[in-house]
């Protein structure tokens, strides 16, 4: 995805200062999928964020919710980790 400009935190106390640009990462998702019977039942099995990259730290001053450097805007990637889940599809004839 390369890499994104962060707001400047500069102002802020070191233990709340980030840098300036985000580092480089990649989402892999992929999804498989079967179908039978005139394309009217499907089965499918799917990942997303598979290389499980997330970001640490997203939240600034996160322990103290109400406090002047509490700074929830800096998200750039990924919170959670990998997500994997099946499922099934049943299309109705036209």
């Amino acid at each position: 995805r390369g890499s994104q400009r962060i707001p400047d935190t500069s102002a802020n106390p070191k233990a709340f200062q980030r840098p300036d640009m985000s580092p480089d990462y990649v989402i892999l998702n992929a999804q498989i999928s079967k179908r039978w019977k005139d394309d009217l039942f499907e089965i499918y099995l799917g990942g997303e964020n598979l290389l499980d990259y997330q970001q640490r730290d997203a939240i600034i001053a996160s322990e103290d919710a109400f406090g002047q450097y509490f700074d929830g805007s800096l998200v750039y990637a990924p919170l959670f980790g990998k997500m994997i889940y099946i499922g099934f599809r049943y299309n109705l004839k036209k």
